[in-house]
């Protein structure tokens, strides 16, 4: 952002999943994501470092004929980490790896991808998201913009780790705000879940 609070446009993002350890070059993968306006600036480090891809890109036979990467001893390998910052990468699919012989397919009424895209306006349940890209959509679009560097889509409770309360975002609340059999009954049966993962964290942090 600029000094005015204007969101920097970086342009689409290509991000490089190559795998290098110890100054060699194992695998040469990247990926170019759809340009996001506003929220290319989130994708810049939030679509992983490493994909599903990156693994099999390792000892790739062309490649290795070609000299461009080393031959890898998945015996001696380390933690291949696609987990890492990947939200971007998993919200386009892009993260995870993908086995032969499945479908990998979203299901038709997924809309996370098109958030802050005039697609959302095009399709059920026909919406306005904005127009900065899902992530500026979903994290930074609360009523007046006030907790917008929170950049959390829902409000949780300030004595109950894991209790959420609301949804803040005024871009989320368009498609799961109250109604019959709504992702808020989903997040609500979730509580007690994300109660339970917080609570080694809080246990630690005392």
């Amino acid at each position: 952002m600029d000094t005015r609070g204007t969101i920097r446009n970086p342009g689409a993002v290509t991000a490089v999943y190559d795998y290098i350890s110890n100054d060699k070059t194992y695998a040469r993968i990247s990926h170019t994501y759809p340009d996001l306006a506003g929220s290319n600036v989130c994708m810049t480090c939030h679509v992983g470092r490493v994909i599903g891809d990156t693994i099999k890109g390792l000892n790739d036979p062309a490649l290795l004929s070609a000299g461009t990467i080393s031959a890898l001893d998945f015996g001696n390998a380390s933690f291949v980490n696609s987990h890492y910052l990947s939200a971007g990468g998993q919200v386009f699919t892009v993260s995870g790896y993908e086995f032969g012989g499945r479908s990998y397919t979203n299901i038709a009424e997924y809309r996370h991808d098109k958030i802050g895209t005039p697609a959302t306006r095009q399709l059920p349940p026909y919406v306005d998201t904005g127009s900065n890209g899902p992530c500026i959509g979903c994290h930074m679009s609360r009523p007046n913009k006030n907790g917008n560097h929170l950049f959390l889509p829902v409000s949780r409770s300030t004595t109950t780790i894991g209790q959420i309360t609301g949804i803040a975002s005024e871009v989320c609340f368009n498609c799961h705000g109250p109604r019959p059999r709504s992702s808020w009954t989903l997040l609500k049966s979730r509580e007690g879940s994300l109660a339970r993962r917080w609570k080694p964290c809080r246990t630690r942090s005392n």
